[in-house]
């Protein structure tokens, strides 16, 4: 979620064929998305499941979307497809049967490792202390590195539109922002000397 903006239910229906790996050793890799599979009450489903398997979030069915897989997690995929001697049609990730990975199981990993990596100040804090608060910091980091807004909001599966009246508040690239413009108006040193009026 991290690494390439996924929501939790875009996590839970991943085929091993929804990875695409890359070319080059450490090269970017894909992640194409098909369906989403939300977690919810049994009453609120048609077939009584807990998860009910439904187009992309604002997409018409069978609308798919891909979105680039940075290095350090397509080749932590690539080894984990390979050691798990995972093949096409198999889940990406499961639960402990093999079933469908169910949010409780991501839930209390992210409790365990925030308890290993995290001082006990911020396990008390709100620092990443839900699986969407990764979704956020990867949109964040795509916003605040220059991906123009339209770009990330095609690999987040948002408008423009919301994406911006989301993350405008947490955007944060003041400083490179400024180290770009200060190049913007240096004058090569040959133009000044030729041209009085190069001011």
């Amino acid at each position: 979620m991290y690494r390439a903006g996924l929501r939790p239910e875009e996590v839970t229906p991943l085929l091993v064929e929804s990875f695409t790996a890359p070319v080059t050793p450490k090269g970017w890799g894909e992640l194409t998305f098909e369906e989403a599979a939300p977690e919810t009450d049994k009453r609120w489903t048609d077939d009584g499941s807990r998860r009910q398997r439904r187009s992309l979030k604002a997409r018409p069915r069978g609308a798919t979307r891909t979105v680039p897989v940075h290095p350090v997690l397509a080749t932590k995929l690539a080894a984990y497809i390979t050691n798990r001697e995972l093949k096409a049609k198999n889940r990406l990730f499961s639960g402990y049967r093999g079933g469908e990975l169910n949010y409780c199981v991501l839930d209390k990993a992210l409790k365990r490792a925030r308890e290993l990596v995290l001082t006990p100040e911020q396990v008390g804090s709100p620092l990443a202390r839900t699986l969407y608060d990764w979704r956020h910091l990867c949109l964040t980091n795509w916003i605040n590195t220059g991906v123009p807004p339209a770009t990330a909001a095609r690999w987040a599966g948002n408008s423009v539109t919301v994406l911006m009246a989301t993350y405008v508040n947490v955007i944060d690239n003041e400083v490179s922002l400024r180290a770009r413009l200060e190049g913007m108006y240096d004058i090569p040193t040959a133009a000044s000397n030729s041209d009085p009026h190069s001011d």
